[in-house]
Order: C-alpha cells, then sequence, then structure tokens
C-alpha cells in the first residue's frame, strides 16, 4: 500500500490493495476523488512538485493520473 501527500498538505493519496487509488481532504476526514482501478496493485505513490500530478509504481511500471487542473 502507497501512500503520499501533496506538497502543500492539503490532499492524502492512499493507494488500496483492490487496486484503488483515493484523494482525501486529510482535515475534513473525507474521500474527494477516487481514481480508476487499473487492476493492479500499487506500491508506492508520490505527487509532482506543483501537485497536479500523482504518480504510482506498480508491477514493474509507472502510472500517472491527473489530479488537479
Amino acid at each position: 500500500m502507497g501512500i503520499a501527500f501533496t506538497p502543500d498538505g492539503q490532499r492524502l493519496a492512499v493507494a488500496y490493495s483492490d487496486g484503488a487509488v483515493r484523494l482525501w481532504d486529510p482535515r475534513a476526514g473525507r474521500e474527494v476523488l477516487t481514481l480508476a482501478d487499473r487492476g493492479t496493485i500499487v506500491n508506492h505513490l508520490a505527487f509532482t512538485v506543483d501537485g497536479s500530478r500523482l504518480v504510482g509504481f506498480a508491477d514493474k511500471s509507472f502510472l500517472v493520473w491527473k489530479v488537479a487542473p
């Protein structure tokens, strides 16, 4: 399972064992976005410096999601 905070600390990304990756608002304690299940378990997560993209590593491949405009 991978976890990562955005650089500003406003969002938390969590990778679950079912293959889903969800973004949370840690202050409000609520989910704000569910990213599509890609059918693989993501082991590591990291946000880009500007927080606009989330990068995951799973099964010897990188996955990239756009999470902010």
